[in-house]
């Protein structure tokens, strides 16, 4: 399955966003998780997309060196030079609607911020009619 995650999602992303709900021992204030790469472009598309998702707090951290396959959909991401947050905006793991309102407009926001190239809308509209390439 990692290996089906990586071929037909993350290498084809023109963005990804990791959307995490908090586990079951996570009780955390809602954020977006970001990278710093040291690469100009990269890292204006990542605030671009951290600003875009709307959330108060942006949680920056070093971008590890690229050292093979990860175990971290972002980091996979970000190794393929294909912008990636990860969003932390649930309370243990739960579904409260508000919660899951946050989540939904921080989608939004990214969709108008950043809207998917025409390639990968065909995709998808081939995905949902049971079509492959």
């Amino acid at each position: 399955m990692t290996l089906t995650v990586t071929t037909e999602v993350i290498s084809q992303a023109d963005y990804l966003v990791d959307l995490h709900a908090g586990e079951g021992n996570e009780a955390l204030r809602p954020f977006v998780y970001m990278a710093v790469t040291g690469d100009p472009e990269t890292d204006e598309a990542l605030r671009g997309m951290a600003l875009a998702f709307g959330l108060d707090h942006i949680a920056l951290y070093q971008a590890p060196p690229d050292s093979g396959p990860t175990v971290y959909t972002e980091t996979e991401a970000l190794d393929r030079e294909t912008p990636a947050l990860t969003t932390e905006t649930g309370q243990l793991g739960t579904n409260d609607p508000i919660d899951v309102k946050m989540t939904e407009r921080g989608v939004w926001n990214l969709l108008r911020h950043q809207p998917p190239s025409s390639h990968s809308l065909r995709e998808c509209a081939r995905a949902r009619a049971g079509r492959t390439r």
